[in-house]
């Protein structure tokens, strides 16, 4: 029986090999998608070594639909390695890549200098022998705001893919709101670190509703990060210790201007589970947990032909 184990798990090992790979040859034919170095707004994106293609496919379904690319702010999570860089600048020209050790020079220096200690606390990289498991989405709560120096940003995890024109999104861009402001991802449950009424009760008021920052576009403020250190200190009840960072940033928004994406802006697939029309119907899809498996066969047949075919129309491919 620990034979069989073995032997499924190393073929498990090699089909996920195969699929990346094979992910890989695909995006690799794709146009490069040049950026500009200014722009109303950025792009920005956390990504590792391991889901590199996966990061380059999901930016690209997305820039397609763009009508004037935007700036993209690539964050390494501390992985990528000098050809991961090479492979991006020749995949996105211009983009601006930020690697881990300026990114930890920069942020822990500015939260440091506030006495933010739980806001340091949770961004701090730990040694690599350090029993502690690093929280990498703490990257996304505190370096987005900071590299993007008060700029609205358009913030994809790297296991998103658009499907059609984000029309809601492209209208948010065009006019941009004053201040502070929170356009998300609803996720298919509350996926909040502390219970809902805690919350509620902290914030005085109600949270948005089932918030997640898998895909955002949103303008915040380093300044944020004091009511951070404050929701931190407020002592509630610790019940989902992964979704940190997300219910962080919704506890902010509830006191700004916040609202949530059309349901077109999937998660795991909940609207595949209304029927064949409302699937037909989806903007983006958002493959997290058990759907990550759908990605890579839909970006090559969904996704992948329609880039090239663009290009080719464009005289770019």
């Amino acid at each position: 029986m620990q034979l069989m184990n073995l032997g499924k798990r190393a073929l498990d090992k090699y089909r996920q090999y195969r699929i990346k790979q094979d992910l890989r040859a695909y995006v690799e034919k794709t146009p490069s998608v040049p950026l500009p170095a200014d722009g109303p707004a950025v792009v920005a994106m956390l990504c590792s070594h391991w889901f590199l293609n996966e990061g380059i496919a999901a930016l690209k379904s997305l820039y397609r639909f763009l009508p004037a690319a935007l700036p993209l702010h690539f964050h390494d999570d501390g992985t990528l390695t000098a050809r991961d860089g090479a492979r991006l600048r020749r995949h996105f020209p211009g983009l601006r890549l930020i690697g881990r050790a300026q990114a930890d020079a920069e942020v822990l220096a500015h939260l440091r200098a506030r006495g933010l200690e739980r806001c340091l606390g949770l961004r701090l990289p730990f040694a690599p022998r350090s029993h502690k498991r690093e929280y990498k989405p703490a990257l996304k709560l505190f370096d987005f705001v900071w590299f993007a120096q008060g700029k609205a940003v358009l913030s994809l995890d790297s296991d998103i893919l658009f499907h059609q024109p984000p029309l809601e999104i492209l209208g948010e861009l065009e006019r941009l709101p004053p201040g502070q402001f929170f356009r998300y991802n609803q996720d298919i449950n509350l996926s909040f670190s502390y219970r809902l009424p805690e919350m509620e009760a902290l914030v005085g008021r109600p949270m948005p509703a089932r918030f997640n920052s898998g895909l955002l576009l949103s303008r915040n403020e380093p300044e944020t990060f004091g009511h951070y250190e404050r929701f931190l200190a407020a002592g509630l009840e610790l019940v989902s210790p992964w979704h940190i960072e997300q219910t962080l940033v919704a506890l902010h928004a509830a006191s700004h201007d916040h609202r949530p994406l059309p349901e077109r802006y999937d998660v795991l697939y909940r609207l595949a589970r209304k029927g064949k029309e409302q699937e037909r119907s989806v903007v983006s899809q958002h493959y997290c947990d058990w759907s990550r498996a759908y990605f890579y066969p839909h970006f090559k047949e969904l996704v992948f032909p329609r880039l090239v075919e663009g290009a080719r129309k464009s005289g770019n491919a």
